[in-house]
């Protein structure tokens, strides 16, 4: 019978087939059939579960004529906040069906930060992740199911892999063949097994590093052109402990992008014989050819004090025609200017000589310089600081001495070198801290015993250390980024007043005084060179916190320049520089023929004619200084001094550009050693 009963004949208890059924078993049935219809209707339709039920906890309900879905039938999220303040408030308008955006409106506007439970995609990308490291660890690659194996291999990026992998060794100065190690090869295995098949070999990291390298060039060659001032360039001659003739060439600009001083060191030529000025000249002409750096776009060349650095200008004077004279864009190291000077207050002899002499043997290589240590006698013919030096070399001579040192003292000693004054400085200075130590460990070895220092020694080693620190701190305050050419004028004024302070001062101690004065002659013979560079002068009088009061003031007060001729051939000469920049007559902005102008147009040009652009560097330094709080070059790059000097502007950009100091001649091997690997740049590339 129930086979015989179709559905429709269900949809009414009033059938005919139920007529035989009492009142009782007509109301069972009715509940029954009742119930049968809300489990079938459940049954076809999937019950609707909201998502992101945290977000929804925000909303409201539709008011008025507000739609609960938009045309695609998506539900309409209205936020459910309160915006306005006291009497004007009002609810929130916003409305959204994605709920990225939802959760961006939560969290900006009213500071509402929900958790990633709902984050049903990050969710599912991690599991993913965390399933591949799961079968990884559970099965050999051999195991592998074809969905495992695809699972595993999506995850690489071969090109970025190889990239970041080059980057990783040339960062460390590690070997190409260590791509091919085996150890790595393991190692990278245990990651992913299937690592191997994407790790480039030897032959193609090679070809990798020369892809970056080219990118990057192209980098710097784009920057180059689009740079804001002229293109300096400091060039450095050293031998490297490998015996290797190296000439690094660096160039330095503000660049367009960052509006900062931005270095990149473009070159490190090898010289195999010795630096003749003449190969030193051809490296730095292929360098500009290379990287496409027009002849009027070269602006000042930085460098130590060797001869061959001059003779170099003065041929590349013959192939670049639009080259100032050389003792123009010559610009001295300071960091090197003040060495030589502190080193002959130490050596108590002017050393220069001799460290320029080395500069032009072929190798200056490590088993050199261990066959010239000099015997301890030899070093207590310098003084106190002799003596110090060989208890210095006593206690590193073994093991034993540095831990009987440590336990006394509770530090160590550095131990200085001969090339790095202030090696010396800190030797000295960590000393007189541990002046007690030292006398107690020293007095209690026997081979210390002609080293140890009286105390008429140490009190000598104190003035050492008060003469030398404003070395010191010239040094630092030359160091960094931040630092402009103003930087060497100021420090060579300040060690000036220095060394007429500490001769007054040590008139009656003639030791410390002899070393005075044989690094005040040292200092002398290039603190009168700073007066050939016009650059060094224009540094102060285009710093707007010093310009022309701080010659009249400063100057006036050194006994070498207190007379006038020396501020007016500074302001001359700054003259002259500025003559390049200054508009010709008639050139200036706004000039039109005296047939186009009004008689008001007359009128206001005699106006405003003391503000005319021919008078632009005058009008600036003789104005008034005042304190700026930070670089001259992130002063005048400004549209504000764009308006007022738009010419000065530009000359100020380029001298401020220049840096004062070299770059670590260790710091430009690492950088150039990478090829261009580091972020930004053909090879060392710094903002």
């Amino acid at each position: 019978m129930a086979s015989s009963i179709n559905e429709d004949s269900l949809s009414a208890v009033t059938s005919s087939q139920f007529d035989d059924l009492s009142p009782a078993e007509h109301g069972r049935l009715d509940a029954e059939l009742e119930a049968l219809d809300q489990s079938s209707a459940t049954s076809r339709k999937r019950p609707y579960k909201k998502k992101c039920t945290e977000i929804w906890s925000y909303s409201r309900k539709p008011k008025g004529v507000e739609r609960g879905k938009d045309q695609w039938k998506h539900q309409i999220w209205y936020c459910g906040q309160i915006v306005g303040h006291g009497n004007r408030t009002r609810p929130c308008p916003y409305s959204s069906t994605n709920m990225k955006r939802i959760r961006e409106h939560l969290t900006k506007n009213h500071l509402i930060t929900l958790s990633n439970g709902d984050g049903e995609p990050l969710a599912k990308r991690q599991a993913t992740l965390l399933r591949g490291f799961d079968i990884q660890k559970a099965h050999p690659s051999s195991q592998f199911t074809t969905v495992e194996k695809q699972l595993l291999r999506r995850v690489f990026d071969k090109g970025d892999i190889a990239e970041k992998l080059i980057r990783l060794l040339a960062s460390n100065n590690q070997s190409l063949r260590s791509v091919e190690w085996k150890e790595f090869i393991e190692f990278s295995n245990t990651l992913n097994p299937f690592a191997s098949e994407v790790l480039p070999n030897r032959k193609q990291a090679k070809e990798t590093l020369v892809s970056i390298h080219r990118k990057y060039k192209r980098r710097v060659m784009r920057r180059l052109r689009n740079s804001l001032s002229k293109i300096h360039f400091s060039v450095d001659v050293w031998s490297s402990p490998t015996r290797t003739n190296l000439q690094a060439i660096c160039c330095h600009f503000l660049d367009e992008k960052t509006r900062k001083v931005t270095k990149a060191c473009l070159a490190l030529a090898n010289h195999p014989e010795q630096y003749r000025a003449e190969e030193q000249a051809d490296a730095f002409l292929r360098v500009i050819k290379e990287y496409n750096i027009s002849h009027n776009r070269i602006g000042a060349f930085i460098s130590d004090n060797h001869g061959s650095n001059d003779k170099m200008i003065r041929i590349l004077k013959k192939t670049i025609k639009e080259l100032p004279p050389v003792e123009h864009i010559r610009i001295r190291c300071l960091g090197h200017v003040i060495n030589l000077a502190a080193s002959a207050f130490i050596y108590r002899q002017n050393n220069e000589a001799d460290e320029l002499s080395k500069l032009n043997l072929p190798t200056q290589g490590k088993k050199k310089e261990k066959d010239e240590i000099k015997p301890p006698s030899e070093w207590r013919k310098l003084g106190p600081v002799g003596k110090l030096f060989n208890l210095v070399k006593l206690i590193h001579a073994s093991n034993a001495n540095i831990n009987s040192f440590t336990n006394i003292t509770g530090c160590q000693m550095p131990l200085p070198n001969a090339t790095r004054w202030n090696s010396w400085f800190i030797m000295i200075h960590k000393a007189l801290k541990l002046r007690k130590g030292i006398i107690q460990w020293s007095s209690s070895r026997k081979s210390a015993q002609e080293d140890c220092l009286t105390h008429d020694e140490w009190r000598e080693l104190f003035n050492y250390k008060n003469f030398l620190l404003p070395f010191w701190q010239a040094t630092k305050a030359a160091e960094g980024d931040r630092a402009s050419l103003q930087s060497v004028q100021l420090s060579m004024d300040y060690l000036a007043d220095h060394y007429a302070k500490a001769t007054e001062f040590y008139k009656d101690n003639a030791s410390t005084k002899a070393r005075i004065l044989t690094s005040h002659l040292t200092f002398d013979k290039y603190y009168n060179i700073t007066d050939q560079a016009p650059l060094y002068a224009a540094s102060i009088l285009l710093h707007p916190s010093l310009r022309r009061s701080y010659l009249d003031k400063q100057w006036a007060a050194l006994s070498t320049k207190n007379e006038t001729p020396y501020i007016e051939n500074a302001v001359k000469a700054t003259t002259s520089l500025w003559e390049k920049y200054k508009p010709q007559d008639g050139d200036a902005e706004g000039s039109s023929k005296p047939g186009e102008q009004s008689s008001f147009d007359v009128f206001m040009q005699s106006v405003l004619q003391d503000n005319s652009t021919c008078d632009e560097f005058e009008r600036f330094i003789k104005g008034d200084k005042f304190p700026i709080h930070r670089s001259p070059l992130e002063w005048w790059p400004e549209p504000t001094q764009g308006d007022m000097y738009p010419n000065l502007q530009q000359f100020a950009i380029d001298v401020f550009t220049i840096p004062p100091m070299l770059s670590d001649k260790t710091a430009s091997v690492d950088r150039t050693s990478k090829l261009g690997v580091n972020a930004g740049c053909h090879v060392g590339y710094e903002n």
